[in-house]
């Protein structure tokens, strides 16, 4: 597994939710050059898909988006699936193909030069306004599906209509994902009380609920 291209699934926009579970499970399969071997029955069990669906899922990814690179000798209809991950190949190029040569500061700036504030770098700002309760925004995907709600819009909506009745037209990104994190804690100890937790306790774990819970614990740092 590697979180690098775990983080680059994330990081890519171009896809749907199912298609993004489909290429968050290759991702969670994936050694470090991002190579991939798998079966069909074991995408079934980790994204709760369809077999025809995962393979209509794994086509567009990799004609129609080139997003991973299927094996010309893999046999999905047989369950044998091998693959490659290309997401976030395009952002990787080498350091000197791309930049000019720096030249050397002279003694008399070394002193003028400071590091810019961690403040500046997350000052992000969100419209409260402009937020809907039908669409998810996509910084807020990442905590509801780590937090065991993706694409739970009632959940979202119940949050929008909270945030908008304190009446603040603007929130900054950290203190809007702060109250995100807290009211799925809410919601989450409000259905374990409602006795989805004993639940829980008295069936086994699906491996669709196993995997979601830990991608949910995953720390998505990137490795070499």
């Amino acid at each position: 597994m590697s979180s690098k291209f775990i983080e680059r699934a994330w990081s890519h926009s171009c896809v749907t939710m199912e298609e993004k579970l489909v290429l968050l499970a290759l991702a969670e399969l994936s050694d470090r050059s991002g190579a991939v071997i798998t079966t069909m029955a074991e995408l079934q069990a980790m994204t709760n898909g369809s077999e025809s669906n995962i393979d209509h899922i794994l086509g567009k990814l990799a004609i129609e988006q080139a997003i991973i690179s299927l094996s010309k000798t893999q046999t999905r209809k047989q369950g044998s699936i091998k693959c490659k991950i290309n997401v976030g190949n395009q952002h990787s190029l080498p350091v000197y193909a791309t930049s000019e040569p720096i030249a050397k500061v002279p003694q008399f700036h070394k002193t003028q030069v400071k590091p810019l504030q961690k403040s500046e770098s997350t000052g992000k700002t969100i419209n409260i306004i402009e937020l809907s309760p039908n669409i998810i925004e996509s910084w807020a995907e990442v905590i509801m599906f780590r937090s065991g709600f993706a694409s739970q819009t009632n959940v979202w909506a119940s949050f929008v209509e909270k945030v908008k009745d304190l009446g603040q037209p603007l929130m900054s990104q950290d203190d809007i994902n702060s109250r995100l994190h807290a009211h799925l804690h809410s919601e989450k100890n409000y259905g374990q009380n409602k006795g989805f937790k004993n639940k829980q306790n008295t069936s086994k774990m699906s491996p669709n609920q196993a995997f979601k819970k830990k991608m949910a614990n995953f720390n998505f740092d990137f490795d070499d």
